[in-house]
């Protein structure tokens, strides 16, 4: 059976041609210049990017080129596989079994040992993509497309330590050159690795987290990033406020800003004194001191309207001015207002009740107090959302790393306001969305819960 390879230009990748006749090859991060390309040469270049295999690369610049084409040819393949411009593709007679497809990244190639034992990365992670698989490991340059099924078989083989003789031996229906080959892109695509030489510094690293960091950042994935508003046709944008839930409507006292500009403690101070706190004192807090802390840290000053939809500003930064942070009060207990569920509408500041204290109600509490290490029960429990759409409609690749960021910047926000209020605020861990979910009725991936915020009065040895 005919084993042969082809190659073309990695998505993302653009030849331009200078005033001089020079042509650069340039990613959305770096360009490669060359100069005194021959004319079969600067043919070959033009071909890849459609793709040929290396017999149509070369007929292609023999004519120009002569003798010299098949070398002249290598050179120029052997410069854009450096640099990671270069795909390639395995074919079987004329079916292609897989392509290493690099990043915009540049890295390099392991050999391969034909004694040893490889096994698959528990940090590879394999997917759909149109009507194939891919392989990747974030933390390499490239990731492996398997084209074919007789390709994809070797990835359970691969669960367990195996020589190139036994892939061989279990992958009847390919030569060993395919599966030497095959091995070998996984092998470029750290997709796997001889067991006791996995590198040291992802030893700590979760698949999830892995695979995480590396979409949410520039540099190794050639993936769209960012801004790329890929639904403007497709649907319209969330508003930048949320509708009222319930008719429950609990208007929310507003306190007097110019007053509290001439009392509050100042900046450094606050800064400075600002703890976690996880204990609580007696009374509980009141509706007035809620009422006063929305309105400081989480309340919506005004909407802008633009031709990419609504946009929102309130105390603390947002990414994009989209502003998809939404909260709710899980109160325990509060002067002044009932023990249940609300929603926070940050443009009305007001409280809408969605339910009493239901089971879910308690189970969100009783959540909270353990991960405060049981030093204290929240008096309200502030469970941080998401309206997900309102950011994926804009970005991205970095949408859900956005909202995080996000996240903490409110975190701070809430925090610096309840210190100037002697109160006691206590960033949570982590918590329960899905009980979230069943607690509140909101489709979880719609809108779901991505922080949560205790809060109570300071108990006396706290200072107060």
């Amino acid at each position: 059976m005919r084993l042969h390879e082809s190659f073309g230009l990695t998505p993302g990748i653009k030849v331009h041609t200078l005033e001089d006749g020079r042509r650069v090859v340039a990613s959305p991060r770096f360009g490669l210049e060359f100069g005194g390309l021959s004319a079969g040469a600067r043919a070959a270049l033009q071909q890849l990017e459609t793709g040929g295999t290396e017999h149509e690369l070369l007929d292609t610049a023999e004519p120009h080129d002569g003798p010299t084409a098949s070398l002249l040819l290598d050179h120029l393949l052997q410069s854009l596989a450096r640099n990671d411009f270069l795909y390639r593709t395995l074919l079987l007679e004329d079916a292609p079994l897989a392509t290493l497809l690099p990043s915009t990244a540049p890295g390099h190639s392991e050999p391969r040992r034909p004694e040893a034992k490889y096994v698959l990365s528990r940090l590879a992670c394999v997917r759909r993509e149109d009507h194939h698989l891919v392989v990747e490991v974030p933390a390499s340059h490239a990731r492996v497309l398997l084209r074919d099924t007789r390709a994809a078989a070797l990835l359970p083989e691969l669960s367990c330590p195996r020589s190139l003789a036994e892939l061989t031996e279990r992958a009847a229906t390919l030569p060993i050159k395919a599966v030497d080959l095959l091995l070998g892109m996984l092998l470029d695509a750290k997709a796997v690795h001889v067991p006791e030489e996995e590198d040291a510094a992802l030893a700590l690293w979760e698949p999830e987290d892995l695979l995480f960091h590396g979409h949410s950042r520039l540099g190794r994935l050639p993936s769209p990033y960012g801004a790329t508003y890929r639904f403007e046709h497709r649907m319209e944008p969330l508003p930048a406020l949320k509708p009222r839930m319930t008719e429950a409507v609990v208007p929310l006292p507003r306190p007097d800003l110019k007053r509290l500009s001439q009392e509050d403690a100042p900046f450094t101070q606050v800064l400075e004194r600002r703890r976690s706190l996880r204990t609580y004192g007696e009374p509980p807090i009141s509706l007035e001191q809620l009422g006063e802390l929305l309105y400081r840290a989480a309340r919506t000053r005004r909407v802008l309207s633009t031709e990419h939809g609504e946009l929102g500003e309130r105390p603390y930064p947002g990414g994009g001015a989209l502003y998809e942070l939404e909260l709710y009060l899980v109160v325990d207990r509060c002067e002044g207002l009932e023990s249940g569920l609300y929603q926070y509408r940050s443009g009305q500041h007001e409280l809408c009740r969605l339910t009493p204290r239901t089971q879910q109600v308690e189970q969100l509490l009783e959540g909270a107090w353990h991960t405060l290490a049981r030093e204290g029960r929240p008096q309200v429990l502030l469970v941080i959302t998401a309206r997900f759409p309102r950011v994926f409609w804009k970005y991205q690749a970095m949408g859900y790393a956005l909202i995080l960021k996000n996240v903490g910047v409110l975190f701070q926000t809430l925090y610096l306001a309840a210190t100037a209020m002697d109160l006691a605020p206590c960033a949570l861990g982590g918590g329960d969305s899905e009980l979230f979910a069943r607690a509140s009725g909101i489709p979880p991936l719609a809108e779901g819960a991505v922080g949560e915020f205790a809060l109570g009065t300071r108990a006396k040895e706290d200072g107060t």
